[in-house]
């Protein structure tokens, strides 16, 4: 049953159609840019055959193989997302339904804020979209690719979560709200307002947690919501490259996407002990490469030491692996991986 879905939303969704969702053009036998990596003049097709190739990135297959090396998913969710996009219906299998764990209270409403704040970010004239597009000038195929969402200024996610039957006690609980401030109850309130919401996917396709960025730089504190420490931004990257570049932010990810490497991890700060032993396990035999702030200001022999003391923490963690690690060190007085990759190389 599961075999005839693939088979069937390869039929139904062409090569040129899904190229067109990622912001890619049909030009004779190539889509430019590549879907996957955003290079020109690498990436060929065949609609009739239904499969395409890069010479740059090395992706290739079908629309399945181009939704997961462009979304970062597995062949399943891919299945799924391809399936939307055609508009076709998957048939279900009663014995697949069974087998198939069940998705849990939180990794559903995960889920659906997900969905919520994505749908935010799509309205016509959404001023996330504007940040991060304008502003910062992120490509928006990497925008969709990173899922990136709006939590709009006047709040609304409550109400909807209450309306897909959640109770307010567990959408705090499942810390995407509070009642407390200041150490006193007050009436429930959403962590994210007038934020960017970068939604962290697992390898199974669920959201496990949350980063954000404020726009107007006004809140300052950790925002984080979810297990911490366990995940990385783009996390799914783990485990499928023979070479992983590790950065530290969202925009620093972002910055590598939009330069054509999907390859890309961040750590949202300094590395975790359960970051580098997700790296041990999954990157056996890789090469990883770091990209950390220089973070001037910071002495290195301190916890505290920013870039220095992240690289050194990863060297250390792991030197008994089998994982090269690299050092990437960039020229100028740029502060990180994303200043650099904007232009501030000159500097």
């Amino acid at each position: 049953m599961q075999q005839n879905n693939f088979e069937t939303v390869k039929a139904s969704l062409p090569i040129g159609q899904l190229a067109a969702h990622y912001n890619s053009q049909v030009k004779q036998k190539f889509l430019e840019p590549c879907p996957c990596c955003n290079h020109k003049g690498c990436c060929s097709f065949d609609e009739v055959k239904g499969v395409f190739k890069c010479f740059s990135c090395e992706a290739k297959g079908s629309v399945i193989d181009m939704i997961m090396a462009v979304d970062n998913c597995t062949d399943v969710e891919a299945l799924k997302r391809g399936a939307e996009i055609a508009g076709v219906e998957l048939e279900q299998s009663q014995k697949t339904e069974r087998v198939q764990p069940q998705e849990t209270e939180k990794q559903r409403m995960y889920r659906l804020t997900a969905a919520f704040y994505e749908r935010a970010m799509a309205e016509p004239g959404c001023k996330g979209k504007e940040w991060f597009c304008g502003t910062r000038g992120h490509k928006e195929v990497v925008l969709k690719r990173m899922r990136v969402g709006w939590a709009p200024a006047g709040g609304g996610l409550i109400p909807y979560l209450e309306e897909q039957g959640f109770k307010v006690d567990t959408i705090i609980k499942f810390g995407l709200a509070s009642n407390t401030r200041k150490e006193k109850t007050v009436d429930p309130y959403e962590w994210y307002r007038g934020v960017a919401v970068f939604p962290i996917v697992d390898h199974d396709g669920h959201v496990i947690a949350f980063t954000a960025k404020d726009p107007e730089k006004k809140n300052v504190a950790s925002f984080m919501r979810g297990p911490k420490g366990a995940w990385f931004i783009n996390h799914a990257a783990l485990g499928r490259y023979d070479e992983l570049i590790v950065v530290e932010g969202e925009n620093d990810v972002a910055s590598l996407m939009d330069a054509g490497f999907p390859n890309v991890i961040g750590t949202a700060g300094g590395p975790t002990l359960e970051q580098i032993k997700l790296i041990r396990n999954f990157c056996s035999g890789a090469t990883l490469f770091t990209w950390f702030d220089k973070d001037p200001g910071r002495d290195p022999r301190k916890k505290s030491g920013g870039g220095i003391q992240y690289t050194r923490k990863i060297i250390e963690g792991l030197k008994d692996d089998n994982i090269e690690v690299k050092v990437i060190v960039h020229p100028g007085s740029t502060k990180d991986a994303d200043e650099y990759l904007r232009g501030g190389y000159a500097a």
